[in-house]
């Protein structure tokens, strides 16, 4: 009958009769298999490699978002607490006012433009403080 198989001969090679038909499909259809796995395990590697790249890069941004917090937060601090101040002082940032990167553009460093801004501020604008980061915004 066309479709069905004949019985396999169990005398040939000794008893040992292989059905290539069968014995082929299961292989395969397990090399097949196993070879699916495999990209897909490779797949999933290559997502979790960009995973990780993002989470680094995430991580780097948290840093610096942190240490911009932190600055911003001691000039504000710096602020309020010479806003506090007693008068007399000739600078508004009694302690120190920095910049992100954590330069002092504060009365308390000497530029090379120091002595003449002090000289307009007495003689021209006969003032004797400035106001609130003033100094800063001229040194900058």
């Amino acid at each position: 009958h066309p479709g069905t198989r004949a019985a396999p001969n169990m005398n040939s090679w000794d008893g040992n009769f292989f059905d290539l038909n069968d014995d082929d499909d299961s292989s395969f259809a397990q090399i097949e298999d196993d070879a699916v796995v495999q990209i897909e395990i490779s797949d999933i590697n290559d997502k979790l490699r960009n995973v990780e790249e993002q989470i680094s890069q995430l991580l780097g941004q948290q840093e610096e978002l942190l240490r911009r917090r932190a600055d911003l937060t001691a000039r504000l601090e710096a602020t309020r607490a010479n806003q506090r101040a007693p008068p007399g002082n000739d600078s508004v940032c009694a302690h120190t006012c920095t910049d992100v990167v954590g330069k002092d553009y504060g009365a308390s460093v000497s530029f090379s433009w120091s002595e003449k801004v002090e000289d307009v501020k007495k003689k021209v604008f006969n003032i004797n403080k400035f106001r609130p980061f003033q100094i800063e915004t001229i040194n900058a």
